[in-house]
């Protein structure tokens, strides 16, 4: 198991042994630049943990969907396609590699199968996941009140 594995903030708390059987449903994935990880309206049923790199997040226009509004920018430690992880919706944006980068990557359902009989780390996962994303919710927030919105 990989350092970043062990220190990550979304395994905070678990023990150890749990931590190397998550590690065990994914697998690490290097990404070019220019690649796309997430399509708009596509699904792929993948988390995505960032390693390393630099991945933009994008509105996509027309049919090239990596070209678009970035609306925010996304590296290491940070997760991806947790969205579609809890609401099981189709992504509402496209991200793309900007940088030679490196994710964990495991699927939707590893995860879920994984953590139905185990209901103390499906809620320290659920609870990681859930701080992480009203800790994104704050950062719009406040890059809001810089733009006088």
């Amino acid at each position: 198991m990989e350092p970043f594995f062990q220190q990550s903030w979304l395994f905070r708390g678990l023990p150890q042994s749990v931590m190397q059987n998550i590690y065990a449903l994914g697998e690490v994935v290097e990404i070019r630049p220019g690649e796309v990880l997430i399509s708009e309206g596509t699904f792929s049923g993948y988390l995505f943990f960032i390693i390393e790199g630099d991945l933009r997040v994008v509105l996509a226009e027309d049919l090239d969907r990596s070209l678009g509004l970035t609306v925010a920018r996304r590296g290491p430690g940070d997760l991806l396609g947790e969205y579609s992880f809890f609401d099981r919706r189709l992504p509402a944006v496209t991200v793309v590699a900007e940088v030679p980068s490196r994710v964990f990557r495991m699927t939707h359902r590893s995860l879920r199968v994984f953590l139905i009989d185990d209901p103390e780390s499906r809620a320290t996962i659920y609870e990681n996941m859930l701080v992480y994303l009203v800790g994104r919710l704050r950062d719009q927030d406040l890059e809001l009140q810089v733009f006088g919105m």
